[in-house]
Parts: structure tokens; C-alpha cells; sequence
């Protein structure tokens, strides 16, 4: 109240933004599902240009409460006695340990099946072996982008006699595929290409498995649902033609 006209309006913006944001959010979710919780980070700026207006107003007070503020982000404490692990600068997701794992086993030309699209570029940025991607929806022509284009349609559409078995006949005895599932089983309430891509990673490690041209090969501590994993992998050998 005692700011001037424009810093009024400055103040009244800011968590009317946040919240009209949000709102407009939700409702667009619930025409068309494509929700995830982590889109709610749009409304931070608004937010913390709001908490920025309070503390330049709350004087001595907002100097401390900024301080806390501080406190609370670095977690000093955490970082002396070893509790908080950060993650060095060349860690940006897991993809990264995972294709550590996965690429002693490979030989050039392997197939990689990653089920949920956009860990395709990412595993394939990591991978660092001349693989050819694919996803249910068949071969990825350009591993370095997640085609999201008409995605539920094609996921929809696609079946291990159509889209896999042709991917692997010409591989020769030797050779892998690799199938990279998430961690977490779908449910009725996820979203439809989240339980598609669940969908399709049952399916395609049953037809591998009952194919007499492949045996599956475990990799130890990556071939199995586990807590705290967020991918789980099966690898197969092709044994005969």
C-alpha cells in the first residue's frame, strides 16, 4: 500500500501470473492429457519476483529471512558432513551411467529399443557405439531428436510383427538388441502413451523371449525392476538365422 502505482501493479502481477498460469494450466489438462508436475517450474519466476517484492519491504526482517532462504538452498551443514552428494557438472541424467553399463555389450549395428521416446536421444548422446535406435513406432531416422508427432497414433499402431521382427532379421548371430523399458508400471490413470510405451515393453521382451533366434542375456543389476532405478534393461543375443 505504501508503494507507488507501478510498484502496486508490479506486486499484484506477479502472483496474479503465477496463479493464472497454473490455472490455465490444469484446465488445458483436463481437455487434453499432458500433465506432468515438473511443468509447474514455469510459475517459479513469478513467484520468487514475489518474494523478492516482501523481502525489499520487510527491512532488517527480510534480511534475515533472505538468509535463511540461503541457508536452506546450499545446505551447508549437509555438504560438510557428506549427507549431500551433488552430482558433478558432466552428470545431467542418468542416461549416462546407464549407457556406461550397457555399452561393454554392444558391437556396431546392435539394435536399441528405448520404449519411452524421449530417453532415445539422450541414451543414444551417451551410448558412444554406432547403434541403430528404435522405438516401438519402428526405426529413428534422426537419433538425435524424440519425434513426438502424431506420437499416441503411431504407438498405437505398432506391433512387434510389424515393427520389430523386421528390425531384427538381418542382424547377424552375434549381434544384440537391446531393450530399454521405465522402471515404473503404468496404471489406468497415466497418461495414454505412458502406458502405451508399458504396453509395448511387455510385448516386445515377451516376442524376443520365445524367438529361438535370441537368448536373452541378463546384465546384472540392470535386467530387473528395482528401487531406485528409473530404467530397466534386457539384452538378447541373436544365436541362430
Amino acid at each position: 500500500r505504501r508503494g507507488t502505482t507501478a510498484y502496486r501493479r508490479a506486486v499484484l502481477a506477479a502472483p496474479l501470473l503465477a496463479g493464472a498460469t497454473l490455472g490455465a494450466g490444469w484446465l488445458a489438462a483436463q481437455i487434453t492429457p499432458a500433465w506432468s508436475v515438473r511443468y509447474v517450474a514455469i510459475v517459479l519466476p513469478p513467484l520468487v519476483l514475489t518474494a523478492a517484492f516482501g523481502l525489499a519491504r520487510a527491512a532488517r526482517l527480510g534480511f534475515v529471512a533472505l538468509g535463511l532462504i540461503v541457508l536452506i538452498w546450499i545446505q551447508p551443514l549437509a555438504r560438510i558432513d557428506g549427507a549431500l552428494k551433488p552430482l558433478r557438472a558432466d552428470v545431467k541424467s542418468t542416461e549416462k551411467g546407464l549407457a556406461a553399463r550397457v555399452a561393454p555389450y554392444l558391437v556396431p549395428s546392435d539394435v536399441v529399443v528405448v520404449t519411452q521416446l524421449e530417453e532415445g536421444p539422450v541414451l543414444h548422446y551417451y551410448l558412444h557405439v554406432p547403434v541403430h535406435l528404435a522405438t516401438p513406432a519402428g526405426p529413428v531416422s534422426d537419433p538425435g531428436v524424440a519425434d513426438w508427432r502424431d506420437a499416441t497414433d503411431r504407438l498405437t499402431a505398432a506391433t512387434p510383427a510389424v515393427d520389430l521382427l523386421p528390425l531384427v532379421a538381418g542382424l547377424h548371430i552375434g549381434q544384440h538388441v537391446v531393450v530399454v523399458c521405465p522402471r515404473q508400471a503404468s496404471t489406468a490413470h497415466e497418461l495414454p502413451w505412458f502406458r502405451l510405451m508399458d504396453t509395448h515393453c511387455r510385448d516386445w521382451n515377451a516376442t524376443l523371449a520365445s524367438d529361438s533366434r535370441f537368448q536373452p542375456a541378463p546384465i546384472a543389476g540392470l535386467d530387473a525392476v528395482q528401487p531406485g532405478m528409473s530404467r530397466y534393461v534386457t539384452l538378447y543375443n541373436k544365436v541362430s538365422m
